[in-house]
């Protein structure tokens, strides 16, 4: 049996093969479809997009850049010119919808032999490293 380690590098790859075939099958990079998947209708703002997503202000503002050239996001410029909202336009929540749809195939697709309460266990546990995972301090002066 793996140990914790194993275990979690193990998810973590898989996950990343997931990652990789829906990314191929909607057409779009892995980033962007992490975006498509933070956002709603509501419009949302680059530091919001940050927190939720950890990405870097030039690598979040190129990947919604390639997603308004696609049409699924617009901007709302601010009385501050230099901040933009953005919000999914119709083909964005189309596609929000699509990965969602296809997300909550994989998950039936991963628990359908489980029981309810397996599930509900594993969320539990899930949430709780995920909380870990948020008290560590990751900053430069203290590394890992």
């Amino acid at each position: 049996m793996l140990n914790f380690t194993e275990v979690t590098l193990e998810f973590i790859k898989q996950l990343r093969l997931i990652e990789q075939q829906l990314s191929l099958q909607n057409q779009l990079p892995i980033s962007q479809m992490r975006l498509l998947l933070k956002m709603d209708q509501e419009f949302v703002n680059l530091r919001f997009l940050n927190q939720e997503l950890a990405l870097d202000p030039s690598t979040l503002s190129r990947q919604l850049a390639g997603l308004t050239k696609k049409g699924y996001t617009q901007t709302a410029t601010k009385a501050d010119k230099r901040q933009r909202d953005y919000a999914l336009t119709a083909a964005g929540w189309a596609k929000h919808q699509e990965l969602i749809q296809q997300l909550a195939k994989l998950e039936q697709e991963l628990v359908a032999n489980w029981a309810p309460e397996e599930v509900q266990l594993l969320t539990t546990l899930l949430n709780r490293l995920t909380k870990s995972t948020h008290r560590l301090d990751l900053s430069a002066e203290n590394p890992l």
